[in-house]
């Protein structure tokens, strides 16, 4: 996350849409949070993508293929009698 953007904190056991941002009402949490995921980044390193393994985990449960692509179906057009 940038380092001047404000973080995000949401319930979502009372809001799945994370709708209503929290972080304000909890800033102890927040800073927690914060450096909690400061610590556990590690940057990518190009060429060290080895394997796809975990990238395809995450896709099948997202239930996405990036690999084809989705199209909206055409309109049919009206044909005007002449």
């Amino acid at each position: 996350m940038a380092k001047n953007k404000p973080r995000k904190l949401f319930e979502l056991g009372s809001d799945p849409n994370e709708a209503i941002n929290v972080a304000a009402a909890h800033p102890d949490e927040s800073a927690i949070l914060t450096v909690l995921a400061a610590k556990s980044h590690k940057p990518a390193v190009e060429g060290t993508f080895a394997s796809t393994e975990r990238y395809q985990q995450d896709r099948r449960a997202r239930g996405t293929n990036p690999l084809v692509e989705t199209q909206k179906p055409k309109k049919k057009q009206k044909q005007t009698a002449k």
